[in-house]
């Protein structure tokens, strides 16, 4: 599944991201903001993933600089992990898609993640603050669209087309911490009003970082 969190500063979009990758057994998270605080397995270098991938159940990649270039080496090892362990279930949470610049360059093995694993297998999340920061070939691929409050004429205008004008009528007038989830597998809507369903603390540090957990 590749899901889409779209919004603000300060609605819960990363929060939100979080919550979704957490039933996976591995998570990876390419976190350039250092939003995240969740795993004590932390690294700078992309290259660094595959040695983590086989025992660690969250990896966080923290890169100091050229976001764009790291994040490819991170789908490059991430991509030959999973042809090396067909089976195995991952989480890909990708924070802030504007830092990684897919509207300009998309990696071939971010592609082949998003086009070649199994639906059920696998989730590839992105947040951002508006849809433009995700390339078209992202945002054509996506199987849910989770939208915060958004007032900006030309987003409205890119969520009506993809999503219907009821659906870009209807995030103007959510309130902080309510989205829209858009499940374009079914062409269908559902407004979401508690946070206290999805809320995950993002400071919490992991006592144990061994892959135990089981996706959904």
């Amino acid at each position: 599944m590749i899901a889409l969190c779209i919004g603000r500063k300060e609605q819960g979009k990363t929060t939100l991201a979080y919550h979704l990758a957490y039933p996976f057994p591995t998570r990876i998270i390419f976190d350039p903001r250092e939003h995240f605080f969740t795993s004590s397995t932390q690294i700078e270098e992309g290259s660094e993933l595959y040695d983590h991938l086989d025992d660690k159940a969250e990896i966080i990649i923290k890169p100091a600089d050229h976001y764009p270039e790291q994040f490819e080496i991170v789908c490059d090892q991430l991509r030959h992990w999973v042809r090396d362990n067909h089976e195995e279930e991952f989480a890909l949470l990708i924070d802030e898609a504007y830092d990684i610049k897919t509207p300009e360059y998309m990696p071939a093995s971010l592609d082949w993640l998003m086009r070649k694993t199994k639906r059920k297998q696998t989730r590839i999340i992105f947040t951002a603050h508006r849809p433009v920061d995700i390339s078209t070939d992202i945002r054509a691929l996506s199987d849910n669209w989770l939208i915060f409050q958004s007032t900006q004429e030309h987003d409205l205008r890119i969520i009506a087309e993809r999503c219907g004008r009821e659906v870009a009528d209807e995030v103007q007038k959510l309130r902080p911490r309510e989205f829209i989830n858009w499940d374009d597998s079914i062409g269908t809507w559902t407004k979401f009003m508690d946070p206290r369903a999805w809320y995950m603390s993002l400071s919490r540090k992991e006592t144990d970082d061994a892959r135990t957990a089981s996706a959904n």
